[in-house]
């Protein structure tokens, strides 16, 4: 008995121009972030000379020793992680309680509850009474300012919901009858059925987190505490005096580095972060977001 090997497929001129399209498509959305690199590592005659670059003709990283030399850069890094950290945390715990509570069908008063919940989404009091707020919790030019008044991003609250309303209430009444209370259900059932979902959640609000510089534009008014995101702001429109920060460096080391190498170089250094991190969690993003997206 013979067996028929399948023939291949045939690519048809569809095919073909599917290919080159989409090729050209991903190395025009590439290419920025290319150039911005290579910016960021030649000596700023050479930038002077080809604008556009594809390779470097000689590596110059004055920009990243003058990045890691500066105390400014290194103050804003730490900041942005200890932003990005506890606030992500408070974010998550506060998410994921209010979503279980609004997941408990029994709940007392859960319909109200879940309408002050999506009343923000409609209507917000503005940057005026945000910010008076802050001012009223002595929270101006602390660091805590870019975190505790952002706690829960409505739109993840309600798909997180969702989704815990998707395991089986089953689960939880056998709980209840072996004498376990909800924060036990939350911790020991609940949250290890969510882990795609929990993942996808915690990389969304570490972005944002790590992304963070409006709020630090409106509360923060030291230097010293500003993150990593409204630094690069500050140099890029020359507000911080990246000029006068080149100069420092110049008497330091005795070498010249370029404004727009080390503008690039910090952006590079606010990427490389989020870009690290993200194939850990890019699995768990489809599973995770499309879990609680539709009611059932």
């Amino acid at each position: 008995m013979s067996v028929k090997t399948k023939n291949k497929k045939k690519w048809g001129k569809f095919d073909i121009f599917n290919v080159v399209f989409f090729t050209l498509v991903i190395l025009i959305m590439i290419y920025p972030f290319w150039n911005v690199f290579m910016i960021s590592i030649v000596d700023y005659k050479t930038f002077a000379e080809s604008g556009f670059l594809v390779l470097p003709k000689k590596l110059d990283l004055s920009a990243y020793r003058f990045i890691f030399a500066s105390d400014e850069i290194i103050r804003s890094i730490g900041v942005s992680l200890f932003v990005t950290v506890f606030g992500t945390m408070y974010n998550l715990f506060l998410t994921i309680s209010y979503a279980y509570a609004l997941s408990i069908k029994k709940l007392p008063g859960r319909k109200i509850f879940l309408t002050f919940a999506i009343i923000p989404l409609f209507f917000q009091g503005g940057l005026i009474p945000l910010y008076l707020q802050v001012k009223n919790l002595g929270l101006i030019n602390n660091v805590f300012a870019m975190i505790l008044p952002m706690g829960i991003n409505i739109w993840y609250l309600i798909i997180i919901k969702n989704y815990f309303m998707e395991i089986p209430e089953s689960l939880r009444e056998a709980a209840r009858i072996d004498g376990a209370n909800d924060i036990h259900i939350l911790w020991k059932i609940i949250l290890p059925l969510s882990k795609p979902m929990i993942a996808t959640f915690l990389m969304f609000y570490a972005v944002e987190r790590w992304n963070e510089w409006f709020n630090a534009m409106l509360f923060i008014k030291d230097t010293d505490k500003i993150p990593l995101q409204k630094l690069l702001r500050d140099i890029v429109f020359n507000n911080f005096g990246a000029g006068n920060m080149a100069k420092s460096y110049r008497k330091v080391t005795g070498s010249y580095v370029g404004g727009e190498a080390v503008k690039m170089a910090t952006a590079v250094v606010t990427i490389v972060p989020i870009a690290v991190l993200f194939p850990f969690f890019q699995k768990y993003f489809v599973k995770g977001v499309m879990a609680g997206a539709v009611k059932q």
